[in-house]
């Protein structure tokens, strides 16, 4: 034997012993993801009930804990796959306004609790559906938030969702944090490093994030950059190309412009250009005002004979306490009026029943939340009930009751899932079996199912395509798999289903995935 017979063996060995590890690593995540997905769900139904505040305290930890837990699995399982080619990148349509928005809303009562704002933005000429793998950027923008939160102690983290003319795709992560020294700006990029190495003992992580989501966005036609002051803050931009979805119709809900049109709505502080033209598109007429000018305007405008409609209060320190002021005024009976505020504190519900407010939103919230919220106040049922108070909580309660089939073959799935869901409001129907749930899809109709692909004794793909069939009508299917393989998740889309989520998943991504999958069809 040569010695370049013998390096070919060695060689050969050795990518053998690195498939092997690999298949024992996605062996074992699989198992471990597969009892977190029990403990988090549980976790989240915890949290909803009443604790006191001790209680309160140990379950967020376990929470923090288990959602740290299942970070540091996925990035081993994926670096793992980044270096072995294997990891892939799938192509099905989403929604990137609504996929946006629900990452972001995920974070915003631990940054809100810190006393940190987070706002978020899209680009008015954003695509609303594109084809593409929304997993995959969802987990680039957790990273970049996840990463922001950490050096963050004052101000706060913003988003912002553009994209140019050949649709290539920018989400901006800003933090207003301690900033990367330029000699250390490279480096973070690199596997297992971070700012400095105190960061690790400070705040815990893998030094992986940066890393995954860099070569993630680099598969997805882009990249990530990074630019940073010290004492400052840092921007992370992820870029990738999109594909925009011709077949999908608009999907964004039109607000009826004809009863609204001309109305004249004053605008207290600051509001984004995204979050103006969203007013704009309901037929406003919009007067944008200093924080010392509203009462003067306000009564200006009522003794000209043209009061304002609505009176929208954005980002100030205290938008309670200029609320205040024009309300003790008599000239603003007959105005509405909708708060705007990066965080909420304890009362400001009361406070705001009070100064018969009608509408508080606290951030994030997006361009389209401010237009429905507006619409609410003017054209819904606020005006009439003065008792009503228009939160980002209250337009969801709004969206459409389901009817819905839960297969799972883990009763703690089953009751977490059951449980959750039906505090939103929808009707639930659990099985644990395949047989079952045929039975049940072939004797009442479902709005949308929510399928186990690992249930024992079936293969997930032909039990999705029996359960179409079984149902004689439309079924959205949404599938829920511990397996990380995009192989068999683009399976699952192809043999039918809407979308397909890797356990553990919070609550907002299954019901996220659940409306989108009604709304498509």
């Amino acid at each position: 034997m040569t010695a370049s017979d013998d390096l070919r063996l060695r060689l050969a060995e050795a990518e053998r012993e690195n498939l092997r590890k690999s298949e024992i690593l996605a062996h074992t995540s699989h198992e471990i993801r597969t009892q977190l997905a029990a403990v988090i769900g549980m976790t989240q139904l915890v949290r909803e009930t009443r604790l006191t505040p001790e209680q309160a305290e140990y379950v967020e930890i376990i929470s923090e804990a288990g959602d740290g837990l299942l970070t540091l699995v996925n990035d081993l399982l994926d670096m793992s796959k980044l270096e072995a080619g294997r990891l892939s990148i799938e192509q099905i349509p989403y929604s990137v306004r609504d996929t946006v928005s629900d990452i972001v809303a995920g974070f915003s009562t631990q940054l809100n609790d810190r006393g940190l704002w987070l706002n978020l933005d899209f680009d008015a000429d954003l695509p609303d559906r594109v084809i593409g793998d929304p997993g995959r950027l969802r987990q680039v923008i957790v990273n970049l938030i996840n990463n922001a939160t950490k050096f963050t102690e004052k101000g706060g983290v913003t988003v912002q969702v553009s994209v140019d003319a050949d649709d290539l795709m920018s989400v901006a992560v800003t933090d207003t944090g301690t900033g990367i020294p330029p000699e250390r700006q490279a480096a973070i990029f690199e596997s297992f490093t971070q700012a400095d190495d105190s960061t690790a003992r400070t705040y815990g992580g893998s030094g992986l994030g940066l890393t995954i989501s860099k070569r993630l966005t680099e598969m997805m036609g882009g990249g990530l950059d990074l630019i940073s002051e010290v004492g400052v803050g840092s921007t992370f931009t992820a870029r990738l190309r999109v594909v925009r979805d011709h077949n999908a119709s608009n999907d964004r809900q039109e607000i009826p412009r004809s009863e609204l049109f001309g109305l004249p709505v004053m605008v207290v502080g600051e509001l984004s250009e995204a979050k103006r033209e969203a007013l704009a598109r309901l037929g406003f007429s919009l007067d944008f005002v200093g924080q010392d000018q509203p009462v003067e305007r306000l009564v200006g405008a009522f003794n000209d004979g043209s009061p304002y409609a609505l009176v929208v209060v954005s980002s100030l320190e205290d938008p309670l306490s200029v609320a205040e002021a024009m309300r003790a005024r008599p000239e603003s009976r007959s105005t509405h009026m909708l708060i705007l505020t990066t965080t909420g504190t304890r009362g400001d519900a009361a406070m705001c029943r009070e100064l018969q407010i009608a509408g508080y939103l606290t951030s994030p919230y997006a361009p389209e939340d401010v237009a429905r919220a507006a619409h609410e106040v003017l054209a819904g049922p606020a005006p009439l009930d003065l008792t009503l108070l228009v939160t980002k909580h209250w337009l969801r309660e709004r969206r459409r009751r389901l009817n819905l089939l839960v297969v799972d073959a883990s009763p703690t799935i089953r009751m977490s899932a059951n449980r959750m869901l039906e505090k939103r409001g929808h009707v639930v129907v659990t099985s644990g079996s395949g047989s079952e749930a045929l039975a049940a899809a072939s004797a009442r109709k479902f709005d949308a199912a929510v399928v186990d692909l690992e249930l024992p004794g079936t293969e997930g793909v032909d039990l999705i395509r029996q359960l179409k069939a079984a149902a004689e009508y439309e079924l959205p299917i949404v599938a829920s798999t511990v397996s990380s393989d995009t192989e068999a998740h683009v399976a699952a889309i192809h043999a039918g289903c809407s979308f397909v989520l890797a356990r553990p998943f919070e609550i907002n991504d299954l019901v996220t995935a659940i409306e989108e999958s009604v709304k498509d069809e």
